[in-house]
């Protein structure tokens, strides 16, 4: 049983008939709604445990999975309670108006937009080569990297040969139960990923090569003045937080789930968060007992011969290091279509007030076109990291904390069932994610002032 379309009392249409499709099973919705979690976020991770200490480390990332599915099933019963149930930005408009829900919406596309972008570039930094990375393509077939790499190994040729090879079959694809399978991929992917990294960690130890590990905050790395460790730890909080952003799919996975019932969403969204927190853990922990204090900020810089050599030595830190990259790349590929699947549906709301239905010339037309802009944005523009880091720390908040919480309060207040426990555990959210979006926003401006005085 799908949600029922005619709920709707906005002007936005439900998730079309598909030709007799029946929609996902529990596990396949479970595996989608995982796999809009798991991405670039995790790479961050191993730094927030090294700043906070392996104790504290690993118990924000669990204390944000708590937080985060609070906030998915506060969702999915504000869509039940105003039988709103068929978008993200439906729900919103239907209490906050025209102008509530056209946020979310512009929220959602400039968020989900810009993860694409940087999914792509994070792609392209793996398979070519930057920076502090080494190229997984030009360490395979022994060529030169950067402005001297061979054409068939340049940014602009891998990154089209990837978005017409992997991504393109993938966001053409009509349905979730479709797509499901890249999802079911996607977090084989990740667990294995996530094993690799605790089994180098666990073969380190064995092998005597012990990094300088604390369970509790490290000041070489959190500050050494109370000031800078509560500066600091600030900063680590946004990244744990969005690392579970999922919300903006949880009406698509309603309206797909077969023999839906609010209790079976809620196992969906616990047992999706509870796979991504394990995943989280085993990457953050598993890092950082690799590399210590010397984790920095993106994780796969570290691997490579020279910080998993001493452990693995240089043939076997370069196949693993190889193996760990390409893990990596597989799983944004396969996560992809996932961001490309709400940005496309609240892009047609925006701009039309209904989706096309799936097959379509018009479905797929923005399909295309969404996927071109995206790859031309990470072709052409240098950094976007700072812009991104900007939109995250707002769009982000907006469609995580501020929206989930305020539509609890109001509608829970409306139907006269809102409690003290209820509305104190709603605010302390609420004034979190605020905290976050200030946080992250100072964070921003700050790097964007400390480029423009070096530049």
């Amino acid at each position: 049983m799908v949600l029922d379309p005619e709920f709707s009392q906005t002007g936005f249409v439900a998730v079309p008939d598909r030709g007799g499709e029946e929609g996902c099973t529990a596990s396949q919705s479970v595996f989608n709604l995982a796999n809009t979690i798991v991405g670039a976020g995790v790479m961050a991770l191993p730094r927030v445990v090294a700043e906070l200490g392996l104790l504290l480390g690993v118990g924000a990332i669990c204390a944000c999975a708590a937080i985060s599915v609070f906030a998915l099933e506060s969702i999915v019963w504000e869509a039940e309670a105003t039988r709103q149930t068929v978008s993200y930005g439906a729900l919103v408009e239907s209490q906050f108006g025209r102008w509530g829900g056209a946020s979310m919406q512009l929220a959602i596309i400039v968020n989900n937009f810009g993860i694409m972008i940087v999914y792509l570039i994070i792609a392209s930094d793996v398979l070519v080569g930057s920076g502090e990375i080494k190229g997984v393509l030009p360490a395979v077939f022994g060529t030169l990297s950067g402005a001297e790499a061979p054409w068939f190994f340049s940014k602009a040729f891998v990154l089209c040969a990837l978005a017409a090879l992997g991504l393109l079959p993938l966001v053409c694809l009509r349905s979730l139960r479709k797509l499901s399978v890249a999802s079911m991929a996607s977090i084989g992917i990740a667990i294995a990923f996530s094993i690799t990294t605790a089994a180098i960690a666990v073969t380190a130890t064995a092998r005597g090569v012990e990094a300088d590990v604390t369970l509790l905050p490290d000041e070489r790395l959190l500050g050494d003045t109370p000031a800078r460790m509560a500066r600091n730890t600030l900063q680590a909080l946004p990244v744990v937080l969005t690392s579970y952003n999922c919300h903006f799919n949880v009406h698509s996975i309603m309206n797909e789930l077969r023999g839906y019932t609010r209790a079976r969403m809620s196992y969906v969204v616990r047992a999706a968060v509870g796979i991504c927190c394990l995943m989280y853990v085993a990457v953050g922990a598993g890092a950082y007992l690799l590399f210590g204090e010397g984790t920095t900020a993106d994780v796969l810089a570290s691997y490579g011969r020279e910080k998993l050599g001493p452990a693995l030595g240089d043939r076997g830190a370069l196949v693993t290091a190889t193996v760990a990259k390409t893990l990596y790349t597989a799983t944004l590929v396969v996560t992809f279509p996932m961001i490309n699947w709400a940005l496309r549906i609240n892009a047609f709301e925006l701009g039309w007030g209904r989706t096309p239905d799936p097959g379509s010339f018009p479905w797929y037309a923005a399909t295309g076109v969404l996927l071109v802009l995206a790859l031309l944005a990470a072709i052409t523009i240098p950094s976007i990291f700072v812009a991104i880091e900007l939109t995250g720390a707002t769009a982000g908040v907006l469609i995580a904390f501020f929206w989930p919480m305020t539509l609890l309060l109001k509608i829970k207040r409306d139907r006269g069932e809102l409690t003290w426990g209820t509305g104190l555990v709603a605010g302390g959210v609420l004034t979190l994610g605020l905290l976050v979006a200030v946080v992250g926003t100072w964070e921003a401006v700050d790097t964007m002032r400390g480029k423009s005085s070096h530049g």
